[in-house]
């Protein structure tokens, strides 16, 4: 069950540029305002991340979808209503985000977040939250609570309670990129 103060806490944390540490719709997950830059930054730094590697954002409706993005394609929503999955699309151009939080050309990768704790945390937010997986550059990510390292719950600014005695292993998304009236999947 959800507490209520979990939400708070952890909206209050974004709200004040920090980063918290959370379940989402895939594994555990660093997540920041995907607006703000410096919050941007210290998720790299948490994570000691190259800022050329692009992160996932977090919406939590089709409708915050279209305030992120130039176009959504047909393709795109197809998709979306098809997958059973958690799904990230790669847009071609994205908008009102944070440099950060898109690729040096502009695209965006963004996924509706299904998970009820994240999905409420976005909605009560109002706006997108980026997310990457809660492990240092180059080890493995955290499909539990329990696989995520001490380091990373010492850098960040909350750590969400909700999931954090969930045995299930989770797995990241899907990722598709959409070029023109192409659909490619990468992973």
């Amino acid at each position: 069950m959800i507490h209520p103060n979990d939400i708070a806490r952890a909206k209050t944390s974004i709200l004040n540029g920090g980063v918290i540490l959370c379940p989402t719709d895939t594994i555990w997950g660093l997540s920041a305002d995907a607006r703000d830059n410096r919050a941007l930054v210290r998720v790299f730094d948490i994570k000691n991340r190259p800022e050329n590697k692009s992160m996932i954002v977090l919406v939590s409706d089709e409708t915050m979808l279209a305030n992120y993005v130039n176009e959504i394609p047909k393709l795109a929503i197809d998709l979306l209503h098809k997958a059973s999955q958690p799904t990230s699309i790669i847009y071609p151009s994205g908008k009102n985000l944070a440099p950060l939080a898109m690729a040096a050309n502009g695209s965006v990768a963004i996924r509706i977040v299904k998970e009820e704790f994240c999905n409420r945390l976005i909605t009560e937010l109002g706006f997108p939250i980026i997310s990457t997986s809660a492990n240092l550059s180059g080890e493995a990510s955290a499909p539990k609570f329990e696989d995520v390292s001490a380091i990373i719950k010492d850098r960040v600014d909350y750590i969400v309670e909700y999931k954090q005695n969930d045995k299930n292993e989770a797995s990241a998304s899907s990722i598709f990129s959409i070029k023109g009236d192409e659909i490619e999947q990468l992973r």
